[in-house]
């Protein structure tokens, strides 16, 4: 099982001659994506995946619009840092441009769909960094955007 103390140990190596790269690493954008289209058919799924300070997959999964028009997405980040993965819910108004994320404990309508993601990236041996995780510093890491460093913004997005 992986621990708080593996992750930090696994970003403290990954980042010890620097912020890796993923265009110079040649990480693959597409880990996963066929996958996920796979497993999501019927939804529209994006490939957000940039690394211009970012160390992760990330991919949005429309779910769908509710009774007052507003969108829901969950979020799928996998770090290429060590085998960790976070997901989360944003629920945007009907023009999209105000996001408020959900911890998707309280999107039970959309449990079906987050036990199928987790079921997946889980089976492909990555784990979950809990909310209480991400936040935690990282010592003896710079990153070029942020500071401090911690293991949430190591692990998938330096911002």
């Amino acid at each position: 099982m992986v621990t708080l103390y593996n992750l930090i140990s696994d970003i403290q190596n990954k980042f010890s001659e620097g912020c890796p790269n993923g265009f110079l690493l040649e990480w693959d954008v597409n880990r996963f994506f066929h996958a996920l289209l796979s497993l999501f058919d019927g939804y529209k799924v994006i490939n957000d995946t940039d690394f211009n300070y970012s160390y992760c997959n990330s991919y949005d999964v429309e779910l769908g619009e509710d009774e007052n028009n507003d969108v829901f997405i969950l979020t799928l980040k996998a770090s290429f840092i060590s085998d960790a993965y976070t997901i989360h819910i944003t629920r945007y108004s009907s023009d999209r441009r105000n996001g408020v994320v959900i911890p998707y404990e309280n999107c039970l309508e959309y449990e079906s769909e987050i036990a199928k993601v987790k079921g997946f990236i889980e089976n492909e041996g990555f784990v979950e960094v809990q909310s209480n995780e991400m936040d935690v510093v990282v010592e003896n890491v710079e990153l070029e955007l942020a500071g401090p460093a911690t293991v949430g913004k190591c692990l998938f997005d330096d911002f």
